[in-house]
């Protein structure tokens, strides 16, 4: 989708790599993505782990790729941010 807007970076091939590089890891990076979806919420990371019964430190672990989203995890969050639980997958 971010692939797209290259026509902008013309001539940059440095902003360029940024951008795909960028685009790559939030399609392959669970805990990014994660992340993101959170503060588009508006939610913290403890107001997150309160609304699906988890702790802090296992959100932020989640976050930065040091603790898998299994599947019942999946499907807490996505319930939380009102999105598919595959997405975490």
């Amino acid at each position: 989708m971010l692939a797209g807007n290259n026509f902008f970076l013309r001539g940059s091939s440095l902003a360029s790599l940024a951008l795909n590089t960028l685009t790559n890891s939030f399609l392959t990076e669970p805990g990014l993505l994660l992340k993101g979806m959170r503060i588009r919420e508006g939610l913290t990371q403890k107001e997150l782990a309160e609304m699906i019964g988890t702790k802090t430190h296992h959100i932020s672990e989640m976050e930065h790729g040091k603790r898998s989203i299994g599947k019942a995890m999946a499907h807490k969050l996505a319930k939380a941010l009102g999105v598919g639980y595959r997405v975490f997958l």
